[in-house]
Formats: structure tokens, sequence, C-alpha cells
């Protein structure tokens, strides 16, 4: 009896930590770089937002200026 406890107590001991290992490694535990989350941004097109109804009023070349702006001062927070 003691040696069949003492086996399963050793295989336990073992595949635990094995099991263990490939939980780490899974995708939810991968994070995001951030390089390639702003290289990422950097592709795409600027978004940013702007007050109420200034959409109606400003210029698409306005629009471009306020969320470089905006982009600027979120990088110095971040």
């Amino acid at each position: 009896m003691n040696g069949s406890l003492l086996k399963k107590v050793m295989v336990v001991s073992l595949v635990v930590p094995v099991l263990g290992l490939f939980a780490m490694n899974g995708p939810l535990s991968i994070g995001q770089d951030k390089a390639k989350k702003a290289e990422k941004n950097e592709t795409t097109k600027r978004k940013g937002t702007l007050p109420a109804y200034y959409g109606d009023v400003v210029s698409e070349e306005q629009r471009e200026k306020i969320y470089s702006i905006q982009a600027k001062y979120a990088d110095q927070s971040a």
C-alpha cells in the first residue's frame, strides 16, 4: 500500500509542474508588445475625439491638426 501511494505522489509531483508550464505559455498569458501596438497605430488612420458640434464647423485639415495635438499629449501622459 505504501509503495502505490508513494508512486502516486511522485507522479502527481512531476505532472503538475509540467501542466503548469503549459498553462503559463497559453495564449491568455501572452501580452502585447507596446512596439507592435505603436506600429499598428501608425499604419491606421489617426482618430481622436472632437467636442460636441466641432465636426460640423471644422475642416478636414483642422480636424487632423486637432487629432495630432491630442495624440501628442496622449503620448506624454502614457
